[in-house]
């Protein structure tokens, strides 16, 4: 056995030794089969820049009759420039050339290829140049800032490498190439103007293309004008302005080139014409009154035309004609609380209505507008209205100190009849106690606001529910008195209406009588007073003997009561108080007339319709006018005036048969004694809503 072990492994060995000598054999044959070497890479051209690189490459091995895949069990000796390297690193920072070459490790030592790799710098490395114009023109114009070649131009170069770099003139030092001649310096005012030019650059002995371009002076270059008024200006009042006609406009220009500028920085270049002859002269008070049409003109190219006004006051305007604007057209006002609105007109010499603002004078005092003009004082204000000293008409302002009086306060009943289309409650009569409150206090507003008018004023006039009858009983209702109405409709048979007013009346000295019956036409009318111990126009005077013969009294239509707008009670009181309709219905109906007897309130005719839609209507000089007056006919209103009030406080105290607080508290007052009914006394019948109203026919 143990014979046998040693045969096998002496067996064993020479085998191996056998397979190591034929692997061997057949590696050195393979190595000995190159014949060459090729030495590849794709970095062999560098720019020159900081820092090194290592060079990557590849190598391929050829027998004779085929490329033989060697594994990378051989290293090949490395050559740079001649000299073994480990590495196949190279500098950067320099430029040069290397060249690169391997070595193969066989017996013949065969040699590969040699590479070449350069490091240039980025002149050396240009293959070409291109030239653009950086703006969308080709148009210098040397009378404007002199621009640098680099703000006029932009440049690429294409390089050995593949690249393209967009450079200056701090890049490289270059030639210029100027209408084929060779310059070391580009400035566009060398250029002769009116001429076509041409520009290349040379870097290192490379041409760029040829670039083509206009040389022109800014006269030729111009191919559009603006001509604006500056701040919007469309007059220019030689009494107030000193200068130059160039101070007032702008003119710009664009040029061929693009490019934007202002023309009045180049004097010489441009013409001003007007209406088209030219202006010798820019000075303003050189130039002729009146309307003109302004333009500039380059050459032959010309500018829009604006339209401009230029004056002296003193001899352009005829006269300014002053008014009061038709929300406030009214000469009277209130201390404090009264703002007014004034219009104005101006003339020309020939007749014609220029459009030249002009400033309102109030008392001496210049206002920044001709609105909402606050009246403060009373007594005369005077108004005009100015421009550079020449000055209008003269309005004067009729202004009342506002007061704060003693209330008056006045005892009302209302009799409700039976016979009525609509309930009449408690909360509907204090409804309309408050709307009437509100209208003698100057607080009332209809459901559509509208302004008051200008002279509107508080009546310190107040009315209140009474509790009791003319008895001294007290009442089922406060304030309410509810009678049988026989049938009766008003304003169908009159003599029958005012002998059941009459009768039904309570003792007038201590209550407001107001009758709420049922209407087919009119909203209400009511009875005018009488006067004792003062007189007041349009209101007969009494003696001391005179006994009541007429129902001092008022009838409202059921269908207006507790209607959030209407005004018709306030309205109606108002003819107790002695207020007339302030269109004058006391005189033919086409006369216009001052009838209200209150010179604050604005005559007029009456509207066809006896009640106007809206509040503007037309005096006596038909001129229009806005009125919020109760005593008018219109569907929206809200005030009394200054005199309205001073009328209505007259009758209140010096009428004995309109009630007072202090008779209606007097126990021992003289009980009343009714006269004898005279049927030729007439209420005064008013249109509200949409009814027409009767005329009043005068007692």
């Amino acid at each position: 056995m143990k014979n046998r072990f040693l045969i096998l492994l002496c067996s064993y060995f020479l085998l191996f030794n056998s397979c190591m000598v034929d692997n061997f054999e057949e590696g050195s044959l393979l190595m000995d089969s190159i014949t060459e070497v090729k030495l590849i890479s794709g970095d062999t051209l560098f720019l020159k820049k900081e820092g090194t690189y290592e060079v990557k490459y590849l190598l391929r091995y050829f027998s004779k009759q085929e490329e033989v895949n060697l594994k990378n069990t051989l290293k090949p000796k490395l050559y740079l420039n001649g000299n073994e390297v480990e590495n196949t690193e190279i500098d950067l920072s320099q430029e040069s050339n290397y060249t690169l070459q391997a070595e193969f490790p066989n017996k013949s030592k065969i040699q590969s290829n040699a590479l070449n790799i350069r490091v240039l710098s980025i002149i050396n490395a240009i293959t070409a140049i291109k030239l653009e114009l950086k703006g969308v023109s080709n148009v210098l114009i040397p009378e404007l800032e002199d621009p640098s070649f680099d703000d006029l131009f932009k440049i690429e170069v294409s390089l050995l490498t593949g690249e393209k770099l967009v450079v200056n003139q701090s890049f490289f030092d270059f030639k210029y190439v100027l209408n084929g001649a060779s310059s070391d310096s580009f400035q566009v005012r060398d250029f002769e103007t009116g001429e076509d030019a041409s520009i290349q650059i040379s870097i290192n002995n490379i041409i760029s293309n040829a670039l083509d371009f206009e040389v022109l002076t800014i006269k030729d270059a111009v191919e559009e004008i603006e001509l604006k008024p500056l701040d919007n200006i469309s007059q220019i009042n030689k009494a107030e302005t000193q200068g130059l006609l160039t101070d007032f406009i702008a003119i710009n220009a664009r040029l061929k080139n693009s490019e934007l500028i202002d023309l009045k920085s180049y004097p010489g270049i441009y013409t001003l014409e007007y209406n088209e002859v030219n202006l010798s002269d820019f000075n303003i008070n050189q130039l002729p009154d009146g309307k003109f049409k302004l333009r500039a003109a380059v050459g032959q190219v010309f500018s829009n035309s604006v339209d401009l006004e230029v004056f002296d006051p003193m001899t352009y305007i005829k006269s300014i004609d002053l008014i009061l604007d038709e929300r406030t057209r009214n000469v009277y006002a209130v201390a404090g609380s009264s703002e007014l609105d004034f219009t104005y007109e101006v003339i020309g010499m020939d007749n014609a209505v220029l459009t030249i603002p002009a400033t309102l004078v109030v008392d001496g005092q210049k206002q920044d507008s001709f609105k909402n003009i606050p009246i403060n004082k009373a007594g005369t204000v005077n108004v005009h209205a100015e421009i550079s000293g020449k000055k209008s008409n003269t309005i004067q302002i009729i202004s009342r100190q506002n007061q704060v009086l003693q209330k008056v306060r006045v005892p009302i009943i209302f009799h409700v009849l039976d016979n009525l289309e609509n309930e009449i409650n408690r909360a509907t009569v204090d409804f309309e106690l408050e709307k009437l409150n509100k209208a003698f206090a100057n607080e009332f507003q209809p459901e559509s606001a509208i302004p008051r008018s200008s002279n509107s004023v508080n009546s310190f006039i107040e009315f209140f529910l009474v509790e009791m009858d003319e008895f001294g009983n007290p009442l089922q209702e406060k304030g309410i008195n509810r009678i049988p109405s026989g049938g009766l409709t008003f304003n169908n048979t009159p003599s029958k209406e005012m002998g059941f007013l009459f009768k039904n009346i309570w003792d007038p000295r201590k209550f407001v009588n107001v009758f709420v019956g049922r209407m087919d036409r009119p909203a209400g009318y009511a009875y005018l007073p009488i006067i004792k111990d003062r007189d007041l126009d349009g209101i007969d005077k009494i003696d001391d003997w005179y006994e009541l013969s007429f129902p001092y009294s008022t009838v409202i239509a059921d269908f207006v009561m507790g209607l959030p707008s209407n005004t018709t009670l306030a309205h109606e009181i108002g003819h107790m108080l002695g207020l007339y309709h302030p269109f004058g219905d006391m005189f033919p109906s086409n006369q216009c007339i001052d009838g209200d007897f209150c010179p604050d309130t604005e005559t007029h005719l009456v509207v066809p319709t006896g009640l106007s839609t809206v509040n503007i209507l037309k005096n006596c000089e038909n001129q229009t006018f806005y009125s919020a007056n109760i005593m008018d006919y219109l569907v929206n209103d809200n005030s009394f005036t200054y005199d309205q009030r001073e009328r209505m406080r007259t009758i209140a105290v010096y009428n004995p048969f309109f009630a007072k607080e202090s008779n209606y508290l007097n126990a021992r007052l003289k009980p009343f004694e009714r006269g004898k009914l005279d049927p030729s006394i007439k209420p005064v019948a008013c249109a509200h809503l949409n009814h027409f109203g009767r005329r009043f026919h005068s007692h």
